[in-house]
């Protein structure tokens, strides 16, 4: 097993732009989960930077890849659905690697993890066709799930495959008899895989 240190950087008061930028060096080439009222959105970091909500401000993101995780969440007493720039919330970033330079208003934590375990989500829908830069899921009764070709380096998908998050796990010792368990979770990045039969 590989003992390895989960640094946090926190942020209890912040626009969603603001955390982003603070974190923009070690974000390049990230997925972006994005949630609103109307939809849930996969997008690369380089176009969050541009798009255009249309009146339904994200409440939740999660920017991510091989470096680390930027969670941002909006502050629901203050929130406003047609506010996509200036919405308050919190913000944490995780990664192995400790910034040596400090950010302001961003508090250090860190975690001393015994082991960590990869591990991978299903994402809705099968591969069903490609459209100019995105690959689309479909599921009937949810819908299509539009993800960038870009964030699925592997190879084009094929009929029947689906789209996973994955992620990585983080086991620490939690008591003082020895005991551990998952401190952390982080998501990695995305890819494809079989449907398991039965």
């Amino acid at each position: 097993m590989n003992s390895t240190t989960l640094y946090s950087y926190g942020n209890t008061s912040i626009t969603l732009a603001e955390a982003y930028t603070a974190w923009d060096a070690e974000l390049s080439g990230a997925a972006v989960l994005c949630y609103s009222a109307m939809s849930c959105t996969v997008m690369t970091f380089e176009e969050l930077k541009d798009y255009t909500f249309n009146n339904a401000a994200p409440f939740e993101l999660r920017i991510f890849n091989s470096n680390g995780e930027l969670r941002w969440l909006a502050d629901t007493k203050s929130f406003d659905a047609n506010n996509s720039t200036k919405n308050p919330g919190s913000a944490v970033y995780l990664t192995e690697k400790e910034k040596i330079d400090a950010l302001e208003n961003w508090e250090k934590s860190e975690d001393k993890c015994v082991c960590t375990r990869g591990d991978c989500y299903a994402l809705w829908g099968e591969y069903e066709r490609a459209e100019d830069n995105d690959y689309v899921f479909f599921e009937h009764r949810v819908g299509d799930l539009t993800i960038p070709k870009s964030l699925l380096s592997r190879e084009a998908p094929q009929s029947g495959r689906k789209a996973g998050l994955t992620v990585k796990e983080y086991i620490a010792v939690t008591d003082k008899h020895g005991n551990c368990s998952v401190v952390a979770e982080r998501l990695c990045g995305l890819d494809l895989f079989t449907k398991k039969q039965g």
